[in-house]
């Protein structure tokens, strides 16, 4: 037996080699795939829907309504409703351009003025609390009310009236916006027409200014009659998973990826905005939720061509975690972008 080891050994050999060969490749390849190299952000972090985290707030709006249809509200509360339908509809007669909520003559003015003092009688014989309390049901009331005349709109063109009423020129904003279809049938989900709507209520009602002119926690309520937080930020996850682009940024990005990623930051901006003013200990986060604010800023200031600020953004992402490849990986891919091999 002896005699014949060498010969056994050899063939062992020869039989193991080849696999020790592709054990190497392999060790080499998984060295390859570990070294940082530069990778584009392509897909950015989004904050997440939870469809069913708004139950409990459409549960309410429906509630209200049966409340409002049993007994109906203080006059002093129907005095508010009643100045906000006369603004809907002078708003509907001729919407101004840009911001659906600003009035621009002398008639919308008025009933602006007349609102304030339905408030503020309100406020006089109500007292602050019952008046925000009922005004909330007036505002749930009246979402339900707009979502069934919406669907009601497209076959029976006799409730245009009521619609205009109800939501003034936000009817045009979700046709513009793509929505709707011509014949109001929705095409988006009508959780995001609630909530939608709800904001241009309470828009309306308190006056509030265009949210690219305003403070995030004030355009949209924080500081009047604030939605509930889940509503906002399912209405921002929305439009960050499908920005509304304006033709003006359009224009200014040269491509619509490009204008998408600039809008869509638009919207994640917000609700750090809306997270600073509501939690400013960042333990809560109640409108970023589990959302990577920083690599998802990072990788949309990127798409949308702001490659200095997305190295500035990344590099401090990647310098905070080092085990993180992504994040270095898309700094390189911004850094390359910004100091091109001559």
């Amino acid at each position: 037996m002896a005699a014949h080891e060498p010969s056994s050994i050899r063939q062992e050999l020869g039989r193991l080699l080849p696999i020790a060969a592709i054990g190497v490749a392999f060790g080499i390849a998984a060295a390859w795939v570990v070294l940082p190299q530069p990778v584009e952000p392509i897909d950015a972090p989004m904050p997440t829907i939870d469809w069913r985290a708004l139950e409990p707030s459409i549960a309410e709006d429906r509630r209200a309504r049966a409340e409002v249809e049993e007994a109906p509200l203080p006059a002093e509360i129907r005095a508010i409703a009643s100045a906000y339908y006369a603004w809907n509809v002078a708003g509907a007669e001729a919407p101004p351009v840009g911001d659906v909520n600003v009035p621009e003559n002398p008639v919308r003015q008025h009933l602006l003025e007349e609102l304030r003092a339905a408030i503020g009688v309100a406020r006089q014989r109500l007292g602050d609390a019952q008046t925000l309390a009922k005004m909330r049901t007036l505002r749930s009331y009246d979402a339900e009310r707009f979502l069934d005349e919406l669907a009601r709109a497209g076959s029976e063109p006799q409730r245009a009236q009521e619609l205009r009423r109800l939501s003034g020129a936000l009817v045009d904003v979700l046709l513009r916006n793509g929505w709707t279809g011509a014949s109001l049938e929705p095409r988006v989900p009508r959780a995001i027409l609630r909530i939608r709507y709800k904001l241009h209520w309470t828009s309306v009602v308190y006056g509030l200014g265009d949210c690219d002119r305003e403070g995030a926690e004030v355009c949209y309520g924080l500081t009047t009659l604030p939605l509930d937080p889940v509503e906002v930020r399912t209405l921002l996850a929305f439009l960050i998973a499908h920005p509304v682009v304006r033709p003006d940024e359009l224009a200014r990005a040269g491509n619509r990826g490009a204008a998408a990623d600039a809008r869509r930051l638009v919207y994640l901006d917000r609700l750090a905005a809306l997270d600073r003013f509501a939690d400013p200990s960042g333990d809560k986060r109640p409108y970023l939720g589990a959302c990577d604010y920083p690599l998802a800023r990072g990788a949309m200031l990127f798409g949308a061509g702001r490659f200095l600020e997305a190295e500035q953004t990344l590099r401090v992402v990647a310098n905070a975690r080092a085990n993180d490849g992504r994040a270095r990986n898309w700094y390189m891919a911004a850094w390359e972008r910004n100091h091109p091999t001559p």
